[in-house]
């Protein structure tokens, strides 16, 4: 930032024409992005004052409007490297930016995770990748899928209507194929592709519920947080 700049802000600061250096410093970056520019980009073309006041405000905006789902949806997650930059900065402002950085982190790192998860749930889904989905879902510990031998003998044994049923499924099976199916084996093979999709949107739900969890512990700190950044901020001025 330059001098009169610097000035300019500080005076008017001063005067209460500005009330936070936060969001003029976000202001002033944005005017400032080509069109021909991704997030990343204009990230990196920022100065670290500007792109720390970017990437923390964009956060708190993001997750406090939406949650983190949010957050990582509107692509912010391409942020996260500079995320941790300031970060980095802001923890050695006083002893309070130090807790609040470490608390941020910790919640980083599991909003990263559930993340990625979800991420993949949705690439495998997307390509109807059974088998991938299949090991995603017995790798996270979920429940077991049963073999489509297992399936058979049910079939055999039982009703088809009532197993599907019993196994909760009746939304995500084919009837049509089951209807047509020229063997047991292949009413097995669509029974265990419905039975693994059913786990892994469980597992999207399981993931939605963690990250509203990890929002409203981001709430209740999100006012000291945006406090002391202002106040670094204004401090680097």
């Amino acid at each position: 930032m330059g001098i009169l700049n610097k000035v300019k802000l500080l005076i008017s600061i001063k005067l209460g024409k500005v009330d936070s250096a936060h969001q003029w410093l976000m202001n002033r970056a944005y005017d400032t992005w080509e069109p021909e520019e991704d997030y990343t980009e204009f990230l990196e073309r920022l100065d670290t004052l500007h792109r720390d006041a970017v990437v923390l405000g964009n956060l708190n905006y993001q997750v406090e409007n939406g949650g983190w789902m949010q957050w990582y949806l509107n692509g912010y997650i391409d942020g996260l490297s500079y995320i941790h930059d300031a970060l980095d900065r802001f923890e050695k402002f006083s002893e309070k930016a130090s807790d609040l950085a470490s608390k941020l982190r910790d919640m980083l790192e599991e909003v990263e995770e559930e993340c990625k998860l979800y991420l993949k749930i949705h690439k495998f889904q997307s390509y109807s990748d059974f088998d991938e989905l299949e090991s995603l879902v017995a790798n996270e510990g979920y429940e077991e899928i049963p073999t489509i031998g297992d399936i058979e003998n049910e079939i055999q044994e039982g009703d088809i209507e009532e197993i599907i049923d019993h196994l909760g499924i009746r939304e995500f099976v084919d009837m049509g194929c089951i209807r047509q199916a020229k063997s047991v084996k292949e009413v097995a093979e669509e029974i265990k592709c419905a039975i693994v999709w059913r786990c892994s949107m469980d597992l999207l739900d399981s993931i939605r519920e963690n990250l509203d969890m990890l929002s409203s512990r981001y709430y209740e700190f999100n006012d000291e947080f945006l406090g002391e950044i202002e106040k670094w901020l204004r401090s680097r001025i």
